[in-house]
């Protein structure tokens, strides 16, 4: 995937891309912590940060949420 290739900004645009095309989706969650992860990968802690923040506002029960806490947000 581009996330284990360290293709981060090419691998956030393709979560963003999912969340526009699914934002009900099974994997929303998922794709939230990802785009967080990126950007912290990337060096821009602020919007990784908003992204863990959307994710345990509108996903507080899910694993990735969980995950989100444990990543340093």
């Amino acid at each position: 995937s581009l996330y284990i290739q360290r293709r981060y900004d090419d691998a956030r645009r393709s979560f963003e891309q999912y969340l526009r095309a699914a934002p009900s989706g099974s994997k929303v969650p998922d794709a939230l912590l990802k785009i967080g992860l990126c950007h912290q990968r990337a060096g821009d802690d602020a919007a990784a940060n908003r992204a863990f923040a959307r994710l345990r506002t509108e996903h507080p029960n899910s694993v990735a949420a969980r995950s989100a806490g444990r990543s340093g947000s």
